[in-house]
């Protein structure tokens, strides 16, 4: 690990193999990926090229595998809490109890069958009835549970448009948003039940005017005019993401704003 922070590159090689590590058969193959990263550094220092000796080394090249598969459970431990919300509760009790709030991104790439759509559907409303079981017992943070715009819900989840439905196609939003919405409209009923907080995340330009009209839509129901708490995530790193968050971007004017929003980072 200290090798690992001295390197900028070095890091960078290994976030990539994050990415990769499932899909890698052994510390053979996770070395093989990792030699091929360290092969695109271009003047490498000396972290880099001791790396590259190792990985590429036939003697040492399965136990670089192996060092490669416990660096990338330790980098990969620093975002991801655990395998179910179970496991992630004590840890979100931690940072709860040290005044961090957080929110719960249940990990899914973009779905293919409707059936992965229904599947993460049933996996996001699981996890809302779970945290608000568990999140009731947590300790007072007055801090943490009301701001200028009033109360804040204690439970938080984000949620993926793309992981809903698998017809995210800009050629036909329509299609997306329908297929979408009806997943959608069920967990904003559950976080309304509970008292929770949907975020809906976006996921990439392609996607963007998609998830916006689909949100707004959404929560200009009159089912949802008195809540629940909800909001859009946007890359903060986007020239337009303030102009997006006000309502004033170049789409449709929103209805009504989302009761609540957040900037992504």
């Amino acid at each position: 690990m200290r090798l690992l922070a001295s390197d900028p590159r070095l890091q960078a090689a290994l976030f990539r193999l994050v990415d990769v590590a499932p899909a890698c058969t052994g510390a053979p193959e996770l070395a093989d990926h990792l030699a091929a990263y360290l092969e695109d550094i271009e003047e490498p220092a000396l972290p880099v090229a001791l790396a590259r000796r190792v990985t590429g080394s036939p003697l040492l090249g399965r136990a670089a595998g192996r060092a490669a598969a416990t660096l990338v459970r330790r980098i990969a431990g620093r975002f991801i809490v655990g395998a179910t919300v179970a496991d992630a509760l004590p840890a979100l009790r931690r940072l709860w109890e040290r005044g961090t709030a957080t929110t719960v991104d249940l990990l899914g790439e973009a779905t293919v069958t409707h059936a992965e759509g229904q599947a993460y559907a049933d996996r996001c409303d699981e996890a809302l009835v779970a945290l608000a079981a568990a999140t009731a017992g947590w300790p007072r943070r007055p801090l943490l549970e009301r701001d200028a715009a009033g109360p804040l819900p204690r439970v938080n989840l984000s949620v993926k448009v793309t992981a809903l439905t698998p017809l995210t196609r800009p050629e036909a939003p329509e299609r997306a948003r329908e297929d979408a919405a009806r997943h959608l409209r069920r967990l904003l009923r559950r976080a309304k039940q509970l008292g929770a907080h949907l975020h809906v995340d976006m996921e990439s330009m392609d996607s963007r005017e998609l998830v916006l009209e689909l949100v707004l839509d959404l929560l200009s129901e009159p089912e949802f005019a008195d809540g629940p708490s909800a909001g859009l995530v946007l890359q903060a790193y986007l020239r337009d993401s303030e102009q997006v968050s006000s309502g004033s971007w170049s789409g449709r004017p929103p209805r009504d704003a989302p009761r609540r929003s957040r900037s992504g980072w």
